[in-house]
């Protein structure tokens, strides 16, 4: 079916309505988040798509800190 549409030029029109929903996390926003939860496990599994960006930014041992230190 996509290739289809590809090969007749369709795709633009079939896929217009779509939105990309990628939210790009900075540090700030990703302690923030994980400052609900109790420890980071509970952060990874309530917001996995925060917990994989500041991992992948190797933010998780500030990240860690903050969690363990909060009050």
């Amino acid at each position: 079916m996509w290739q289809f549409a590809k090969k007749h030029n369709w795709l633009d029109e079939i896929c217009s309505h779509m939105i990309l929903l990628r939210h790009i996390w900075t540090k700030e926003e990703c302690i923030i988040e994980s400052l609900k939860y109790k420890n980071i496990t509970e952060f990874s599994t309530n917001n996995h798509n925060a917990y994989e960006f500041a991992r992948k930014r190797k933010w998780l041992n500030e990240i860690k800190n903050k969690i363990k230190n909060k009050k």
